[in-house]
């Protein structure tokens, strides 16, 4: 069993429901009913074939209330239920006995400091299955509870909408998500057969030592479909993003070694153990259908180009273990003219200029800082930084940039707090142990130093703690 994670705790503590997190009732895995069995079952299933997988958390009940809706009870587990988490082969028997294939999961537990005291949780992390063929469930379980019924040949999905639960797949949104991300690993498995076959091939040649070449034509062929991804010319993107608000993130061992990462297969398995998902997009985001692609002989990237939703995303990451990630300020995009002139009109204490129509979320600010430093936290664990590791942020185009709250009425700041210059660029050096043991409050703390370059010079830090610990939680 492995000790959980600062996020699984997080979440625990604060946490509610999410496409992503599963709450369970106190339960032990001997002598247990077999459609409390089932039930985790239909969620491991569900959480399988769902962009990112997700938790099931064991120990947390929950009930309605009439007033306040549904309220969460962190119970934890006794000994005996969490000692009997302890072999994780009975559990993938029964998960695998009624899946189509292997879920990948593993078992998380330890003691989490409550409101109610110090108490014992089990946490199962269910992994997105990288097959192109979906998870089926392959026998039935005949229930009164629909949480724990199954149903024999049945895809099941975590739901886009409210209510977040384990269902059947049916609407034609969840469908498309379905398609396009089984399409991705279709692309991905034909390109490493593709490279297969070109290895034997050379091999071939190689050990008959036949003196004829393989002509220039064929050989081009080859190498323009193996390397098709790393054609792919991001300097007019890279350009693109820069033309308006825009965030440059750099993550890297303060000691340079060329290989640090030993192949470009380990790069890939790093950024994805280290994505984080608090809210609805990942960070750093891999785009849906191209995956993560090889960028170069030492590299891999991915790239997102949504101008309509004003997702526009560049980011890299080098064998030598230096993280390079551009994307765009969603306020220049999604902000129309009405919202501008709401925002002028807010602040008490300050008369702003029509000429003035740019600016920056507060807590948007602090939302992906946040998610910055716990990907910085998770990757440098992984890649096994030295002692020490760099995070330098850049927010491009900021003069002229003024704060303020998004979409929330009822918070709004006194004062016009604007950037009197461009670019801002913070830049920390971190003891690596204390980034992965506490990457919140560094977060934090390099959160309020961006706010004081748009001459803020007392934000509450504590009331922003409230605000990281909700994301954190994922209750946004």
């Amino acid at each position: 069993m492995k000790k959980l994670t600062e996020y699984m705790v997080n979440t625990i503590q604060y946490g509610t429901e999410a496409r992503s997190v599963e709450f369970k009732s106190p339960m032990g895995w001997f002598r247990t009913k077999k459609h409390r069995k089932s039930e985790m079952t239909k969620a491991a299933l569900a959480m399988s074939n769902t962009p990112g997988g997700g938790i099931i958390v064991v120990g947390i009940s929950q009930k309605r209330n009439r007033s306040s809706g549904i309220i969460f009870e962190r119970k934890g587990v006794d000994n005996r239920q969490y000692k009997s988490f302890d072999n994780k082969d009975d559990v993938a028997r029964f998960f695998n006995g009624r899946s189509n294939q292997s879920i990948k999961f593993d078992i998380y537990g330890g003691d989490v400091r409550l409101e109610s005291g110090t108490k014992k949780i089990i946490v199962i992390k269910i992994f997105e299955s990288e097959n192109f063929i979906p998870i089926i469930c392959t026998q039935d379980f005949k229930s009164r509870s629909r949480h724990s019924r199954l149903i024999k040949d049945t895809i099941y999905i975590r739901s886009i909408s409210d209510p977040v639960e384990s269902k059947k797949i049916s609407s034609q949104e969840e469908w498309e998500e379905m398609i396009v991300r089984l399409l991705k690993y279709k692309e991905e498995i034909l390109h490493k057969d593709l490279m297969i076959v070109c290895r034997s091939i050379r091999g071939v040649e190689k050990k008959r030592a036949l003196k004829k070449k393989i002509s220039e034509r064929a050989k081009s062929q080859y190498e323009t479909v193996l390397k098709r991804e790393t054609l792919i010319n991001m300097e007019e993107l890279i350009n693109k993003i820069k033309e308006r608000g825009y965030w440059k993130v750099i993550i890297r061992p303060t000691e340079f070694k060329e290989k640090r990462i030993p192949d470009r297969d380990d790069c890939e398995r790093f950024i994805n153990g280290s994505k984080i998902q608090f809210s609805g997009w990942d960070y750093p985001h891999i785009n849906y259908i191209k995956g993560i692609v090889r960028s170069g002989p030492d590299s891999v990237a991915s790239f997102t180009n949504l101008p309509e939703d004003g997702r526009l995303e560049y980011w890299k990451f080098y064998q030598n273990g230096q993280f390079v990630h551009y994307f765009t300020m969603l306020e220049d995009y999604r902000m129309d003219e009405e919202q501008k002139e709401r925002v002028r009109n807010s602040f008490s204490f300050s008369i702003v200029d029509k000429k003035i129509d740019i600016f920056l979320s507060v807590l948007n600010t602090l939302y992906s800082i946040t998610e910055i430093y716990f990907f910085a936290a998770e990757l440098a664990k992984l890649a096994k930084f030295n002692e020490k590791t760099q995070i330098i942020i850049e927010l491009g185009n900021t003069k002229g940039r003024t704060l303020f709250f998004w979409g929330d009425t009822f918070r709004v700041l006194p004062y016009a707090y604007t950037c009197e210059y461009e670019p801002i660029i913070e830049e920390q050096v971190i003891p690596t142990k204390e980034l992965i043991s506490d990457p919140a409050n560094l977060a934090l703390d390099f959160t309020m130093d961006i706010f004081k370059e748009f001459n803020w010079k007392n934000p509450n830090r504590d009331v922003f703690l409230q605000d990281q610990k909700k994301l954190i939680g994922g209750r946004l």
